[in-house]
């Protein structure tokens, strides 16, 4: 579709296999604070997805970071469950999804899998028993 896509991540192995996967239809950057602030200012959409089995997200988008954000762009905090990692979100819920603060529009949906029960649930069987997974398929 022509978008120009940035994933941040801290494991320089998961970050080869998106390059090897994607090659150049997606950029890879370590995740590290500059490159944060970096992609977030540039960015029409940030999809922060952030994820510490057991603890609370760490916020690391801050307010004055989503402030320099162009009115109108959109984030949406994945890791709401855990907290979220912007300063600005709180939670929503699928009947009022959206609010918009400094100017962002804000989606920090609680349980956002809900909304697709079914391909929630296939993805998750596909990622924690693949083995089961090409069982199915081939049913």
């Amino acid at each position: 579709m022509g978008a120009d896509v940035t994933v941040l991540e801290r494991d320089p192995v998961r970050l080869r296999h998106l390059e090897e996967v994607f090659g150049a239809s997606l950029k890879t950057r370590f995740s590290e604070s500059e490159a944060i602030e970096s992609c977030v200012r540039k960015a029409d959409l940030v999809v922060g997805a952030v994820l510490l089995p057991g603890k609370h997200a760490p916020k690391l988008i801050s307010r004055a970071l989503i402030q320099s954000m162009r009115p109108g762009s959109v984030l949406v905090d994945v890791s709401i469950d855990q907290g979220g990692c912007a300063a600005t979100s709180r939670p929503t819920t699928h009947s009022q999804p959206l609010y918009i603060e400094v100017g962002v529009v804000h989606y920090c949906v609680t349980n956002m899998p809900a909304a697709t029960a079914r391909t929630s649930t296939q993805a998750l069987t596909h990622a924690t028993c693949p083995i089961y997974w090409h069982w199915l398929i081939r049913v």
